[in-house]
């Protein structure tokens, strides 16, 4: 008996290893979660009141100009937590925590692509348990959906790379238009996945141009997605870039050169925070802890120092890219830096 269950449990280890790593991922951000962290925060609280403006009001928009502009793909997820547990704290918090799993299982889906099971499950059992994560899961904010949209779209464009299913294509495209609707780190994926195309052209340039038609059909289906959030830009286009513009680092008063030095000083506490010091916001983080701890930031340290040396292989020069491109949007903000919550697109990939 003893024989044949270790064998099946040798077989399926994996799949056992990702369910228990998702119960793990469900226990971390479910447990005590109306009570900690304790209260509402402001933004989740505003969050609330468009909920209930829709619900009242029958007010459905892709945007929501209140409290600094908001993208709404959230909120009509959230609103499903809110219809079913009432407006209350758990009601409001209740979808991002599921989110949080969803985005450690869509970690070890994107991952498992690019470097098999092995890879994929250590990293999503990292995610699992992170305090940066688990924290920023448990709050009611939209970035959480970033962990969610980066590995789906890389997944789904890699599948269809995989296939050449025009389907596959079409399905990615529409994961990048709605990625927009999320939060406006997600404004980079653009640039992300034109790198990763350039890297592949250089290395094989008959492939690409083979893909090229699918890819803009990938385009087609992105840019129809993005045609409701696309026209109240152009009714409201001080509502959709007020936020990014405002914390700009290039929006100094002390023009060029006080652009530059923010800059310096926002790239180097970006890249500190994963190692040296962390977000002080105790919504984003444990108050000025590394984002990693001690063994997690050592590996991760090697694990790019690995990525440059095999550099010559699209998913290791690739995951050097996801990394940075999506650190850029909070390398490219002059305000509580270093930025947890902003960063956030990055941590499929630190992981």
């Amino acid at each position: 008996m003893i024989k044949p269950l270790g064998r099946i449990i040798l077989r399926y280890r994996y799949q056992l290893g990702v369910v228990g790593v998702l119960l793990l991922a469900l226990f971390m951000r479910l447990h005590q979660l109306p009570s900690l962290p304790p209260g509402l925060h402001g933004d989740e609280a505003a969050n609330g009141l468009d909920i209930l403006r829709m619900f009242e009001q029958h007010d459905f928009r892709p945007f929501y100009n209140t409290n600094g502009g908001r993208e709404a793909l959230f909120f009509y997820l959230q609103a499903i937590g809110v219809q079913i547990f009432g407006t209350t704290i758990f009601g409001l918090r209740i979808i991002p925590a599921l989110l949080g799993v969803a985005a450690v299982a869509l970690t070890y889906i994107w991952l498992s692509s690019w470097y098999g099971k092995r890879v994929a499950v250590t990293a999503a059992l990292l995610m699992a348990v992170s305090p940066w994560a688990v924290t920023i899961s448990r709050d009611g904010y939209r970035a959480g959906l970033m962990a969610v949209m980066v590995p789906l779209t890389l997944w789904l464009y890699t599948k269809a790379v995989q296939t050449r299913q025009l389907a596959w294509f079409i399905t990615a495209g529409a994961a990048l238009g709605l990625g927009f609707y999320t939060y406006p780190t997600f404004w980079f994926i653009p640039l992300l996945l034109a790198a990763l195309l350039a890297y592949t052209a250089l290395r094989n340039r008959v492939l690409v141009r083979e893909l090229l038609p699918d890819i803009g059909k990938s385009l087609a289906a992105a840019a129809a997605m993005l045609i409701p959030l696309v026209w109240y830009g152009v009714q409201h286009a001080g509502a959709l870039f007020g936020r990014p513009t405002g914390v700009s680092v290039f929006n100094n008063p002390d023009g060029l050169a006080g652009s530059v030095g923010a800059l310096g000083t926002s790239v180097a506490k970006t890249l500190l925070m994963f190692n040296v010091h962390g977000d002080e916001n105790y919504r984003h983080n444990l108050g000025g802890q590394p984002e990693l701890n001690i063994f997690v930031g050592a590996m991760f340290i090697l694990g790019i120092l690995v990525c440059v040396v095999r550099r010559k292989k699209l998913r290791y020069a690739g995951l050097l890219a996801v990394l940075f491109i999506m650190l850029l949007p909070a390398m490219l903000t002059a305000e509580g830096l270093p930025h947890a919550l902003r960063s956030y697109g990055a941590m499929p990939a630190a992981m």
